[in-house]
């Protein structure tokens, strides 16, 4: 007769230790190397002194990895091991899900994808008449989740050292890729570093739709809008991802709590969190999915997110970014 097994609540300060350990190794919390986060912009050939840049953050790379970490975590509380005592790898191991592992394990087409997302706004910022560097392997991870989760010396540290990085190649104007890295970027960051002096954007900010976009290259397609909290309350971006879509001519269908009234997609929480997180994410999903079976949106944690749920819920996620052209 099986014994029932007993769920333990995983002892967050192995996750936060573990976040932690992976910013000492290689400064972002997921403990990518620099060559799988530059890896999407191989044969580009950008260069890196123009004065403005393309910030990715790291956040689009880490999507896949990130979804791995959290299947871990959301694996360990499930189980009778739980995390008292142990190390989050330690005890993902002992469950038979070694993180790292599972890292290696990503298949190369989800890798391709989120990469892809990247260079289609560098495609789309040319066709608007605005040329980017891009820092390569000095790029740095802005420490956003770190300030999400109260862990405020190493946020401070990493946006120092982000400003350092980009005094010392000449950027003037950053264009951010994500409203994680943009607040951080954009709000943060000066209540941090005194005479911080850098004009940051969202590419939201930057494209123009008549320029960028395919008149009606989109047309007979629906889609329903998810707006993340961060871009359409704090950054009131709302407006300009309709604009590219309207462009494009696709049919958008609102959901119940839409624009700057917008509902959580259950991130960043899922690093901590991750059956809190996931109950969130099918919740908003719901609600998605009776406006149109595919939404589209603008942040890769709501983007993680909304992949891990796709096979419950049958609402399909994509990156405004994959779907204009």
């Amino acid at each position: 007769m099986l014994k029932p097994v007993k769920h333990v609540l995983l002892d967050r300060k192995d996750v936060f230790s573990t976040l932690i350990d992976n910013w000492k190794k290689t400064t972002n919390p997921v403990g990518l190397k620099s060559s799988e986060l530059t890896a999407w912009s191989e044969g580009l050939n950008l260069p890196t002194d123009t004065g403005t840049i393309i910030y990715t953050g790291g956040l689009y790379q880490m999507v896949p990895f990130i979804n791995a970490f959290v299947a871990g975590l959301d694996r360990l509380e499930s189980s009778s091991v739980g995390g008292a005592g142990f190390k989050v790898f330690r005890a993902l191991s002992s469950i038979g899900l070694d993180v790292s592992s599972a890292y290696a394990a990503l298949t190369a087409g989800d890798k391709k994808r989120f990469g892809q997302i990247i260079v289609n706004v560098v495609s789309l910022l040319k066709k608007s008449g605005v040329e980017v560097s891009y820092l390569g392997a000095d790029e740095l991870y802005s420490g956003v989740l770190f300030h999400d989760m109260g862990i405020d010396w190493i946020f401070e540290e990493q946006a120092k050292a982000v400003y350092g990085c980009f005094k010392k190649h000449g950027v003037k104007k950053v264009i951010t890729m994500d409203p994680h890295s943009t607040v951080a970027l954009k709000m943060l960051y000066p209540e941090v570093i005194e005479g911080y002096d850098l004009d940051v954007k969202h590419y939201l900010e930057v494209l123009d739709p008549s320029l960028s976009v395919a008149k009606d290259s989109l047309k007979g397609q629906k889609f329903t809008i998810h707006d993340p909290c961060l871009l359409a309350r704090r950054l009131g971006l709302w407006k300009n991802s309709r604009a590219l879509l309207a462009q494009a001519g696709a049919e958008i269908a609102e959901p119940v709590r839409t624009r700057n009234f917008t509902f959580c997609c259950g991130g960043p929480i899922e690093n901590i969190a991750p059956k809190v997180s996931n109950e969130i994410t099918i919740k908003r999903a719901a609600e998605l999915k009776k406006a149109a079976d595919k939404a589209v949106l603008a942040c890769p944690i709501c983007l993680a997110n909304f992949t891990r749920v796709e096979a419950k819920t049958g609402l399909q996620a994509v990156d405004l970014l994959e779907v204009i052209r």
